[in-house]
């Protein structure tokens, strides 16, 4: 219940060799999106007893590591109204021929926000390269999309439409000051209405760069991906 979002994902698991032995890590990812930061904390607060109470249940140590925590995103009128006289500008992407070709052969694939509380920030959108079903029929699957979308026929067009606003817009606030000014002055009135949150990761968080990449390997049953004994919180320490 709520205006929130919640995204989980097993990341790690299978490492048992027989039915009645548990795996011996288990692994799982939360990413939520929330109007604010209250919201986001009691969601927080229901996945942390969650946890633990699993843990708990089931004799296992529990250990927690934070990727990444943004605030909430800042609107700037100013620059949004700036970038959208140049979307206007440089119009609609337009597709020839070559990019309806590979269309019609494939008929059958926000983190910004924390940038916002540093420097005005505007958001804008470039329509990409979709197909149009036949009436009374459902919508391609999502790879059809995804096809589209790494296709240089059907893709480059939104791209130099992109780097053509962002481009207008930069030139507009080296040639008018008063625009900069006046962005910056909401910015400056964004944060001070908001309250200046501070961030929400703690001044001295380490990125989770030692965290490994999957390990796939091919052996004789198969592509697999194994998990080190140095990836398993606790398990180096109880060999050494």
């Amino acid at each position: 219940m709520g205006g929130w979002s919640l995204t989980e994902a097993v990341l790690a698991a299978g490492q048992s060799t027989a039915d009645n032995q548990p795996a011996r890590l288990a692994r799982m990812q939360y990413s939520w999106r929330c109007p604010d930061v209250a919201s986001a904390e009691a969601v927080l607060a229901v996945l942390d007893r969650n946890a633990r109470l699993a843990a708990d249940a089931a004799h296992c140590l529990l250990d927690t590591r934070w990727v990444a925590r943004n605030r909430p995103g800042l609107p700037n009128h100013e620059l949004a109204t700036a970038t959208w006289a140049n979307l206007r500008l440089v119009g609609a992407p337009r597709w020839g021929e070559p990019a309806r070709e590979v269309a019609r052969r494939n008929w059958t694939s926000d983190d910004y926000v924390e940038m916002t509380w540093y420097a005005p920030t505007a958001r804008f959108y470039v329509a990409r390269p979709t197909l149009t079903t036949a009436d009374g029929c459902g919508d391609y699957p999502a790879w059809v999309l995804n096809a589209l979308g790494g296709i240089p026929e059907t893709i480059d067009p939104m791209i130099r439409t992109a780097g053509n606003v962002v481009a207008g817009t930069l030139i507009d606030l080296f040639l008018k000051p008063e625009l900069l000014r006046r962005a910056k002055a909401e910015h400056a009135r964004r944060v001070a209405e908001y309250g200046n949150i501070a961030p929400l990761l703690p001044a001295d968080f380490t990125p989770p760069t030692e965290l490994n990449w999957p390990d796939y390997i091919t052996g004789p049953a198969g592509r697999q991906w194994p998990i080190a004994a140095d990836d398993v919180p606790h398990m180096a320490e109880a060999r050494s």
